[in-house]
């Protein structure tokens, strides 16, 4: 099936039309509904005209059609960065709390929010992003590489008159390379919303085509390879005490995809509703109460008559550098060395192939 752009400007446009005075107006606009709610302004969409408004790929590279987001901003508002927070810094669910995009700050506003906030014993978070304020870079020096953390929180606290910053903490939201270009079906949308905007939602439902042309599957190798090392490094990051916490956000299609890069796991359902890999000889548990790293994954509800679709939260995960690094470094080599003997292994597929040179082989 082909794969195609399954939400523009934050709607849905595949397998079925969103199309409202709302939606219609996000297109018409160019505006990004999830970074205009999160900063309170309108904001419209930040990438490049050849993928403007591009926010999920719907693909059936896993054997089911599913959303696979190309676009980090579609969950920033989401709940998930909320929920990621307050487990990262364990905040009961009793105590309310502000997460504030850090380039608000300078807002006189903003600034009694907070401080009110403080009054009314709220927890206050700011945070950074590539659009909000930049992304914060963890530096690099003569025995580490410099990386950029996509999305750096930071707890703001009360400091006498004035305010000083907590501990800090990172969230990864994955998603997905495609191979091919989002052009042409962008160029298609935009043409059906400039020529047939009172009919815009029946012409693209009626011509599914539009949203597919040139959208290629998803580059699943490469992103894995890309992310695990990243994944990793910034899973350890967790271990220091100035740091509350790393959460890795994984759509349910990427986490699908992983399976056979991480051995498909059976994870144990833990008591409190969060799940953890199962233990191995190579590690000890992590502590509850000092848990380095989640990962989060999560769906879009794409049957929801809301627009945009809400997110689901499917599982949360514990886990740490050194569990992620087993499962995806020795689990899947131990699956594949044990069938080097068998039919279609690589002892016999070398055989058959020398065979071909010199037939005296066995």
């Amino acid at each position: 099936m082909p794969n195609h752009v399954s939400e523009w400007f934050g709607h849905r446009v595949f397998p079925f039309v969103a199309c409202t005075p709302r939606t219609l107006e996000d297109q018409i606009c160019g505006r990004c509904p999830f970074l205009s709610s999160i900063s309170r302004r309108e904001t419209k969409c930040v990438k490049t005209p050849r993928s403007s408004g591009v926010c999920t790929i719907n693909s059936d590279s896993n054997g089911q059609n599913q959303d696979w987001i190309v676009c980090p901003y579609r969950v920033i508002d989401t709940g998930i960065l909320l929920q990621a927070t307050r487990r990262m810094y364990r905040i009961p669910k009793a105590r309310e709390l502000e997460l504030i995009p850090a380039p608000e700050l300078q807002s006189l506003e903003t600034q009694a929010r907070v401080l009110k906030a403080f009054a009314d014993h709220k927890s206050v978070f700011v945070f950074f992003t590539d659009k909000l304020g930049g992304e914060v870079a963890l530096p690099g020096t003569e025995q580490s590489p410099r990386f950029n953390l996509d999305t750096t929180l930071v707890q703001v606290l009360p400091s006498g008159e004035g305010v000083r910053c907590g501990q800090f903490a990172a969230v990864e939201v994955q998603t997905m390379d495609f191979h091919g270009s989002y052009g042409a079906a962008v160029r298609n949308l935009s043409d059906a919303l400039r020529l047939h905007r009172r009919k815009f939602g029946k012409s693209v439902q009626d011509n599914p085509e539009w949203t597919s042309e040139d959208v290629e599957g998803p580059n699943i190798s490469n992103v894995f390879k890309r992310t695990f090392y990243q994944t990793v490094f910034k899973f350890q990051l967790g271990h220091h005490e100035e740091c509350a916490g790393s959460t890795l956000a994984l759509p349910q299609a990427v986490w699908d995809s992983w399976q056979p890069h991480l051995g498909r796991p059976s994870l144990t359902h833990l008591t409190d509703g969060t799940y953890e890999f199962p233990l191995s000889s190579t590690r000890t548990r992590v502590q509850p109460f000092r848990q380095p790293a989640w990962i989060y994954v999560f769906d879009i509800d794409s049957g929801s008559k809301s627009s945009p679709n809400p997110v689901a939260l499917n599982m949360v995960i514990r886990c740490d550098a050194i569990t992620l690094s087993h499962y995806a470094l020795i689990e899947p080599a131990k699956h594949a060395l044990a069938k080097i003997d068998s039919p279609d292994g690589l002892r016999a597929t070398v055989n058959r192939r020398l065979r071909k040179y010199w037939p005296a082989f066995a």
